[in-house]
């Protein structure tokens, strides 16, 4: 009774709105009770107008963004009632400010050695396709939630992939351990973000842990890694080379890759397809992902396969698309990286 209430107090509130909306006030309500029991929120009364408020522009941006028939589609996910400034919040690839800085970032990574590609031989590549996460090289896919701790989910996740590569058991890894106790520098930040040295270098000294024995906190927590016995250690991590699909391709094919992008509202919607040029996004990176994979589709368009840490409910269960024909959302900017046992 007391949801019902609020609900109509808030029906009258935002009908007086000059606002130009795109749907009916009843069935944006009707859409958001539908968000909350979908992703379980809760609400104290003051917030709950702004959330509803938020919910709407959200539905709005995405239907309109569906309108123009792109080749993505955005839906209703876990982030509708966010702003985008919140969202940015949850993401966290520190990027080095200066090239020195990106060199001494990767200082103690080996280059990755590749030789650049005809475009024939590209499209070749392209059309035969490969997917580590297909081919049943890849851990089952988590949420790193509100802690902006993507760089440390995509360095565990291609630590999983090296060993099953190896043929290693399947065990899941833990990211929380580097969030914990990797010390705070300019590029490691714990839950406000970081980048690959900082896990890679923390699983070549301390090593990397089980999640069983090491679990995920959504935040920080204090490290305790002296008083857990890690899982094994890797020996260095490779460099791919920047703003090379022939790198990248190459690199694929030894293992997934830790890479950055930019995630803006079309990323934080993305329901299906393949992210392209028209989703407006730049090379002003702020989130690591990883690479499983790259291909073609039906229609002939050539994409890298990405694996997101969002949970199984955001995109391609987990997973997007983006379009492999240039520097799509600056996937290539500064190349990639991935750990050698």
């Amino acid at each position: 009774m007391r949801l019902i209430t609020i609900l109509l107090v808030v029906l009258v509130l935002c009908a007086v709105s000059s606002e130009a909306w795109l749907f009916k006030e009843n069935e944006y309500v009707k859409l958001f009770q539908s968000f909350i029991a979908r992703f379980k929120r809760a609400y104290s009364t003051s917030a709950f107008s702004k959330k509803l408020l938020q919910f709407k522009k959200n539905l709005d941006l995405i239907t309109n963004v569906n309108k123009n028939k792109r080749k993505f589609t955005l839906g209703v996910n876990d982030f509708a009632d966010l702003s985008e400034a919140e969202f940015r919040t949850r993401l966290g690839a520190v990027a080095p400010k200066t090239k020195a800085a990106l060199i001494e970032a990767s200082s103690g990574f080996e280059a990755q050695a590749y030789t650049e590609m005809s475009q024939e031989a590209l499209n070749e590549a392209f059309a035969e396709g490969l997917d580590w996460e297909k081919d049943g090289k890849t851990m089952p896919i988590r949420d790193q939630s509100s802690c902006g701790s993507c760089w440390s989910f995509s360095a565990i996740a291609t630590i999983e992939t090296a060993r099953l590569i190896a043929g290693q058991p399947a065990m899941a890894l833990s990211p929380q351990a580097a969030v914990s106790c990797v010390p705070k520098t300019p590029a490691c930040l714990g839950c406000k973000g970081g980048w690959s040295e900082c896990a890679y270098n923390f699983a070549t000294t301390t090593g990397y842990f089980k999640e069983s024995d090491y679990p995920y906190a959504n935040s920080e927590k204090a490290c305790a890694a002296a008083t857990t016995t890690p899982a094994g250690k890797i020996k260095s991590a490779k460099s791919v080379a920047s703003g090379s699909a022939a790198a990248m391709i190459q690199g694929l094919k030894q293992n997934s890759l830790w890479v950055t992008l930019h995630a803006n509202s079309n990323v934080m919607f993305y329901q299906s397809g393949i992210i392209d040029a028209s989703s407006n996004c730049t090379r002003d990176i702020n989130h690591a992902v990883v690479m499983v994979g790259y291909g073609t589709d039906e229609k002939g368009t050539q994409f890298y396969r990405i694996r997101n840490s969002w949970g199984t409910t955001w995109g391609e269960k987990g997973h997007f698309r983006l379009d492999a024909s240039g520097d799509t959302c600056g996937i290539l900017r500064y190349g990639g990286h991935y750990p050698v046992l």
